[in-house]
């Protein structure tokens, strides 16, 4: 009955809590608070992990693997760090100027400060400093780096050394959604890589061949002599040295990380004794027409996943999923420290890291000039961190807070034409078309606050735009 009572006055009245037996409305109350600026919110939590980083063991024992550490929480405020030092938060043009609280305060940063930049590199210095994180890496029996094992073990060695917090989970999900259809059993294959997405990756001199897209985002403008596509070869993919008869050499002479991260039609998909040969096309193993769960794009991912587990047996392995690598880490301090001190030795050197991991040569073997213009260089990490950290959650984030999204996440989204019935090199299937069209404008740059917490908080001010 109380329960009752009390959901009929909120209905009449308005947001209402009940302390003891006395009703208080909260926008009238102490209650009702207006939010706290940007700087305050990024203070307290600053403040929180620094606290918390002094407790927090530097290593966890083994059975407590996924608990956070003293590196998490300092891996997690520099992250916070640089996102704030972004352009969506720290810009004199700031879309935020008329954002201004019920309290005369503006709820955002008002003015560009270089100073956001240092903290972001000192930050993320600190987590580096620390000494006990390293990549991942695997070596050939030449005692070379293996970039294809050693990228894909990121993920799938547990707990590896470059895991600075992680979470312990089951790979049914993620892979029942990236293992084609065509593997059988409960294979849904329907996470895709967007067209745009497969023309990031560098090629396996380093230079990356696509710098930006005319006709509306269809046509890539080509800047590298070793890239073409709508030719057909044989093509051998160095990952596991299987070839290709008649496939698209846009598939070409790619990066590693290209291979252990991209399915395309026609790839040969093993998982553990089971082999397909993909097709994305309609009426395809893997395709539309016959069922709901294809890919859009005509690509799947398969970054992350352990191709000597049999999905149709069930067969599906675990997880240290990292929420906070190394990788991530050398990256940000890079980006950072291009922001603060341009020039400075330590930003080739930690971006050249990834690469070399990644088994590419170094930024400035390829790109002599392009490392000296500190807006070029810019681009370049931006670049770099796209592949490197591709489909971890970063891109939602990064393109957002470089205020960039209404450019990449606003049009169409191409991918190869999955309606065409085959995809012989004759066919229409190599076509890039349109699999959606995305709408982003600048209100996207934030989430509303829910209409429920306005009407229960009156003094609440609304976010930009909405």
């Amino acid at each position: 009955m109380r329960t009752y009572y009390y959901v009929m006055l909120m209905r009449m009245y308005g947001p209402v809590v009940l302390v003891g037996d006395e009703l208080i409305d909260i926008a009238s109350s102490d209650l009702g608070k207006e939010r706290s600026t940007w700087e305050e919110c990024m203070d307290y939590i600053c403040s929180e992990f620094d606290e918390v980083a002094d407790i927090l063991p530097e290593e966890q024992e083994t059975n407590w693997y996924g608990k956070p550490t003293k590196g998490a929480a300092l891996a997690l405020k520099a992250r916070m760090l640089l996102y704030s030092a972004r352009e969506l938060y720290n810009s004199d043009d700031s879309f935020y100027k008329n954002i201004i609280s019920t309290e005369g305060k503006h709820l955002f940063p008002q003015s560009y400060s270089k100073d956001k930049w240092k903290l972001a590199a000192e930050a993320n210095k600190a987590v580096i400093d620390m000494g006990i994180y390293d990549l991942y890496k695997s070596y050939a029996t030449n005692g070379n780096i293996d970039p294809y094992k050693s990228y894909a073990g990121i993920y799938l060695e547990l707990w590896n050394n470059e895991v600075i917090f992680g979470r312990a989970l089951n790979g049914k999900d993620w892979r029942l959604v990236t293992t084609p259809r065509g593997i059988g059993g409960s294979s849904f294959g329907g996470v895709a890589a967007t067209q745009k997405m497969v023309d990031a990756y560098a090629m396996k001199n380093g230079r990356y061949p696509i710098s930006g897209y005319t006709n509306g985002g269809k046509d890539p403008i080509i800047v590298e002599s070793s890239y073409s596509e709508g030719k057909f070869q044989t093509i051998t993919n160095p990952a596991d040295g299987t070839s290709y008869a008649n496939t698209n050499t846009m598939y070409k002479d790619r990066e590693p990380r290209f291979y252990v991260s991209i399915c395309w039609s026609g790839e040969k998909w093993k998982a553990g004794s089971t082999t397909i040969d993909v097709q994305f096309y309609n009426k395809g193993n893997s395709g539309p027409g016959d069922s709901h769960n294809y890919s859009k794009t005509g690509y799947l991912i398969s970054k992350m996943t352990d191709h000597s587990l049999n999905h149709k047996n069930n067969e599906f392995g675990r997880f240290s999923w990292p929420i906070c690598r190394l990788g991530e880490i050398y990256l940000n301090y890079a980006e950072a420290l291009n922001e603060y001190d341009p020039g400075n030795d330590d930003i080739l050197k930690y971006v050249n890291l990834i690469r070399q991991r990644a088994g590419i040569p170094n930024l400035e073997e390829v790109y002599p000039e392009e490392v000296k213009d500190p807006v070029k260089m810019r681009q370049l990490i931006r670049r770099e961190r796209q592949i490197e950290l591709a489909f971890e959650g970063y891109r939602f984030f990064d393109t957002r807070t470089w205020r960039i999204a209404e450019e990449t996440e606003n049009g169409p989204v191409y991918g190869m034409n999955i309606m065409a019935t085959d995809h012989t090199p004759t066919g229409k299937f190599w076509e890039r078309t349109i699999a959606e069209t995305r709408v982003f404008n600048k209100k996207h740059y934030l989430f509303p606050i829910a209409q429920e917490e306005l009407d229960r908080n009156k003094a609440i001010t609304q976010n930009y735009l909405w």
